[in-house]
């Protein structure tokens, strides 16, 4: 058995104050707060698994993504907003919107998919069916006069860790899945199938920092294996519980990669 961990400063500001942790059967509980800005945008990830479901389940976003400290409001043009790059069953690359809805939740908002003949209108999933794999990312739009600096995302401490295909498009978003921080050269991230060389150019990490500018990251195989500067020069690139970034990928074949292996509580 195993006891809620918390990863946060100050769980009661968000009004998630835990008085006597309970123990719970199984997979423990985890919450982690993220520090986001109140204008623009961050990206984002969820480090956790269904809470107390079945071990490698995924959650849906309602259940992941807390609203607590977030701007809600009666429109989505006044509220805090996640946005999720996802593919649908045709494979096409489409962008789902969801917006905090004052004291209901996060309630989905139309979008528009370009291509074919005319643009779609798209509605997706609602928010309570709509699951996260872990190791996936999203973004969190900030609204005009939104004052909070935190966002929490909760769920299921995860038994093991399984592969994430990223074959959906060129551009993915994700995130390490780790409770700690790591470097994107950290060990305890998996990759298959990365992309270096020829023609198409190599795979690539694009991450953005708390100032908001964006760094790339270069995959360089033989004999290295790792990300590297545009310059082929390591860095030491911090990725914080719960923060998420861009990988590009070049080539059409299979690419993975399996987020870190979190340690038993």
């Amino acid at each position: 058995m195993k006891r809620i961990l918390i990863l946060m400063a100050a769980v009661t500001t968000a009004g998630l104050a835990l008085a006597d942790p309970p123990v719970i059967e199984g997979n423990g509980v985890g919450l982690v707060e993220v520090t986001v800005p109140t204008t623009g945008s961050k990206i984002l990830s969820v480090p956790f698994e269904k809470p107390l479901g079945d071990p490698g389940q995924a959650g849906v976003l309602s259940e992941l993504i807390a609203t607590n400290d977030l701007k809600g409001a009666a429109t989505a043009a006044d509220a805090d907003q996640i946005v999720v790059l996802t593919t649908n069953e045709l494979g096409e690359a489409i962008y789902y919107y969801y917006w905090y809805k004052l004291d209901v939740g996060w309630e989905t908002n139309k979008t528009i998919k370009l291509g074919g003949s005319s643009p779609e209108e798209i509605i997706p999933p609602p928010a309570n069916v709509f699951a996260l794999e872990r190791g996936k990312g999203f973004w969190l739009v900030r609204a005009a006069g939104a004052s909070s600096t935190k966002l929490y995302v909760t769920g299921q401490i995860p038994e093991s860790s399984a592969a994430v295909d990223l074959r959906g498009t060129n551009f993915t978003l994700i995130g390490f899945g780790a409770l700690d921080n790591r470097d994107i050269n950290d060990t305890g991230v998996t990759w298959t199938g990365r992309y270096d060389g020829g023609a198409l150019g190599q795979d690539q990490l694009r991450i953005v920092s708390d100032a908001g500018v964006m760094s790339t990251y270069t995959y360089w195989g033989a004999p290295d294996y790792l990300w590297l500067t545009p310059a082929g020069t390591t860095n030491l690139v911090t990725i914080k519980p719960g923060e998420g970034f861009w990988y590009l990928r070049r080539d059409a074949s299979a690419t993975t990669f399996t987020p870190v292996v979190i340690p038993p509580q």
